[in-house]
């Protein structure tokens, strides 16, 4: 199918400032949110614009890590909190307190919960919240962490540019490789379509490497004005989706990196402030999107053979 755009659906509001990360519930259709007021809310886009507030958190919420199966919400703070929300419980959220700088990624593998902060630290906790172990990568911000499944390890990435690797059976990590002129890596997505890891950072641009190991695949691209803050692979399509602090979200073809949609704010519906995260619910084919500008917008792609195409 030839897709001939992405139409923004619904505006969903009601957050009291910027909007920073997004997340996946175990309820199809529906997911999570935090941002700068501190609130944690679920949406269900499908069926209502009003989201509900889970958990007031007393700090900036930088990340978000859903368990499908138990329903646990992991939330990181700006100021290195860790919480453990469970809407079914009263109190909802319990409170860590370890790391000395923000969260900015969270990951469950199996039984253990693995926080990546700016103190660049991991810490690896149990199911009942007790610390196992502290892992100091270095003296750079740990940013971005994903699981790749085809070779059991999390990849992360840090303030030097470079992109780790990590075994969760021991919990060895080694550096794999450093991404020459790159500060910062914000945002990783892996495409099992296509054995790609994709990384996007300070240099607005997008890098493809192959996995296992990891090694540059075609020549990066320039894909937006100013920092790529997140990536999401549309699967089943062969697509990949890019946020910026430009303003934009940009559809690109996974293989090549070929432009397909640009969704900048001369677009209607578009953001008009930073775009700091994408997610991408499959069963509905909706691209979620959230700003700075408080809000989060819901896009559904076109095709040419739909009847409203």
């Amino acid at each position: 199918m030839l897709i001939t755009d992405f139409l923004c659906q619904k505006t969903l509001k009601g957050h009291l400032g910027g909007v920073y990360c997004l997340a996946r519930s175990p309820e199809e259709n529906q997911f999570y949110s935090g941002g700068s007021d501190g609130h944690l809310v679920v949406w269900d886009p499908l069926h209502s614009d009003i989201g509900k507030v889970i958990a007031k958190i007393e700090d900036v919420i930088f990340s978000i890590h859903v368990d499908l199966i138990s329903g646990d919400i992991y939330v990181g703070t700006k100021s290195g909190f860790l919480f453990k929300v469970n809407p079914n419980e009263n109190p909802s959220a319990r409170k860590m307190v370890f790391h000395q700088s923000s969260i900015h990624s969270l990951i469950k593998v199996e039984e253990n919960l693995y926080a990546f902060s700016a103190d660049g630290v991991i810490s690896v906790w149990s199911e009942n919240m007790d610390l196992i172990k502290a892992i100091q990568v270095g003296p750079h911000k740990l940013r971005k962490c994903i699981y790749i499944k085809e070779i059991d390890k999390i990849i992360f990435s840090d303030g030097s540019g470079s992109l780790y690797s990590l075994d969760p059976s021991n919990h060895l990590f080694k550096k794999e490789i450093s991404i020459d002129g790159l500060r910062m890596a914000f945002s990783l997505a892996y495409s099992a379509q296509t054995n790609t890891l994709f990384v996007g950072g300070m240099d607005a641009l997008i890098h493809p490497f192959n996995i296992n190991p990891i090694s540059k695949k075609y020549e990066a691209i320039k894909a937006h004005w100013y920092t790529v803050n997140d990536l999401v692979v549309l699967d089943p399509y062969p697509w990949l989706a890019s946020a910026s602090r430009d303003k934009s979200i940009r559809i690109w073809n996974q293989s090549g990196l070929q432009l397909l949609k640009d969704l900048s704010p001369s677009k209607e519906g578009s953001h008009q402030f930073s775009v700091n995260s994408l997610l991408w619910l499959k069963a509905s084919e909706i691209l979620i999107s959230a700003s700075d500008d408080g809000t989060i917008k819901c896009w559904k792609p076109i095709f040419k053979n739909d009847t409203n195409g």
